[in-house]
């Protein structure tokens, strides 16, 4: 994974995230920012090799996105968080049915 354009992801998903939220248009995910937001946790996610459709890893993405402030360093913990989060999934047993 190269770190600088999952950096770069991150900063555009948590500026995406915060617009989205800024402008109250809870409902329009699937058109403009939302759309945006969406494609970009996606990408984070699965760069991670993390489920994109599990809610307690875009949980973490999304808390993110109610402010801008420190963002570069904000970005460089997420980073962190997302790989530790990754080397626990990866490494957890496979759930029987």
């Amino acid at each position: 994974m190269n770190q600088q354009l999952m950096k770069q992801k991150i900063i555009a998903y948590i500026n995406a995230a915060y617009q989205w939220h800024e402008t109250g248009n809870g409902s329009l995910i699937e058109e403009g920012v939302g759309r945006d937001m969406s494609y970009l946790e996606e990408e984070i996610l699965t760069g991670f090799g993390l489920p994109f459709m599990a809610f307690q890893y875009s949980e973490i993405l999304q808390l993110e996105g109610f402010s801008i402030e420190n963002i570069e360093k904000r970005a460089s913990e997420l980073i962190k968080e997302l790989a530790r989060e990754a080397s626990s999934f990866l490494l957890s047993p496979i759930e029987k049915d």
